[in-house]
């Protein structure tokens, strides 16, 4: 399963096009007065200009051995959230993984995530170009287990880890989509920051096949 692209709306286009190719240093595919689309590993990034929808939380794929390097490369550009006022990397052992936190101009809780179950290791000098994929987007719900069996019916996917009453998590390794309950978990790991329920557009490929969808605080697929 892997996420194609993912679209999202923005009131500061131009500071978030700023950021995206001068912070992350991403690849600009497209760049207007209406949206800017940057390519991500084998995803792209569509930037909307727009009423504020969010904040959003989505998440890049790395390599599994990584994430120190990740810290010092993302030192020199931005501003890393940290944990307990003590650390930047988080550890997540249930998910075999570590990730580091940032925003961007709107706000959006954006990460970094190694995930040591792929083996995706390299040798290769940590840049922008060691960015594999957007492999997270959250959701906010106000069901989960109606959700998740919408996708699973749709895209014959399935729920990876988490429970259907506070937080799901459907999909797999290279590409998952978040469930959160919107008022059962209330606001984004590791900030303060609450659930939205901000619109946001994303294409996902599995088995060959890609599906459409349109998230407003429901999962919609269209063609």
């Amino acid at each position: 399963m892997h996420i194609t692209n993912l679209t999202i709306y923005t009131s500061k286009l131009q500071e978030q096009i700023d950021f995206y190719s001068k912070n992350l240093n991403l690849h600009s595919i497209h760049a207007s007065s209406e949206q800017a689309i940057f390519q991500v590993g084998w995803s792209t990034l569509t930037l909307v200009k727009g009423r504020q929808q969010g904040p959003y939380h989505f998440c890049f794929l790395i390599p599994e051995n990584k994430i120190d390097d990740a810290v010092i490369w993302a030192n020199d550009r931005l501003s890393l959230l940290n944990e307990e006022k003590s650390r930047v990397v988080h550890h997540f052992s249930l998910w075999n993984a570590h990730s580091i936190y940032f925003l961007d101009p709107d706000g959006n809780i954006l990460e970094f995530i190694a995930r040591h179950n792929l083996q995706n290791a390299t040798d290769s000098t940590f840049d922008e170009s060691q960015i594999i994929c957007i492999n997270e987007i959250g959701m906010p719900v106000n069901n989960i287990a109606e959700a998740n069996k919408m996708l699973s019916s749709t895209m014959h996917t399935k729920l990876w880890q988490g429970d259907l009453s506070r937080f799901a998590v459907h999909g797999d390794e290279e590409a998952l989509i978040l469930l959160p309950h919107l008022t059962q978990k209330k606001i984004w790991y590791p900030t303060a920051t609450a659930l939205v329920q901000a619109h946001s557009k994303v294409s996902i490929l599995n088995e060959g096949v890609e599906y459409h969808i349109v998230y407003d605080g429901e999962i919609k697929f269209v063609n």
